[in-house]
């Protein structure tokens, strides 16, 4: 099998702060046990991101070459929601038009949720 890039698992730790890198704190409120504190993940999201979006620009990476071309700002836009077959769990349900069958619907619904998404989440693109 080809191997198209490598990835390797890191202490979490390297992005806590203080003297003994804590990634757990007790929880607000009181309770028993720790909860895993939100900077460390934070500051190890940037790093996620920057690794995506190099990684899926290799050949091959995805399983399907459109993937790279029709996704969030290809078109300028924020791309739309995406929905697996299962067509409703815990009361999310997937919009009946894509469950239509009519292609030209879809990519309607498509662009309107888009610019929609755009527009509510990052305003300055339109």
């Amino acid at each position: 099998m080809l191997r198209m890039a490598e990835i390797e698992t890191v202490d979490l730790g390297q992005w806590a702060k203080g003297k003994h890198r804590t990634t757990e704190d007790a929880p607000c409120g009181g309770g028993p046990g720790l909860v895993m504190k939100i900077e460390p993940i934070h500051r190890a999201l940037a790093v996620l991101i920057f690794t995506d979006a190099v990684v899926r620009l290799i050949s091959g990476v995805l399983g399907d070459e459109q993937s790279a071309v029709q996704e969030s700002f290809s078109s300028g836009l924020i791309d739309h929601p995406h929905h697996t077959r299962l067509e409703n769990f815990n009361r999310w349900i997937v919009p009946p038009v894509l469950l239509s069958g009519n292609h030209a619907a879809m990519a309607g619904w498509r662009k309107e949720q888009a610019l929609e998404v755009t527009k509510r989440r990052w305003p300055d693109l339109l």
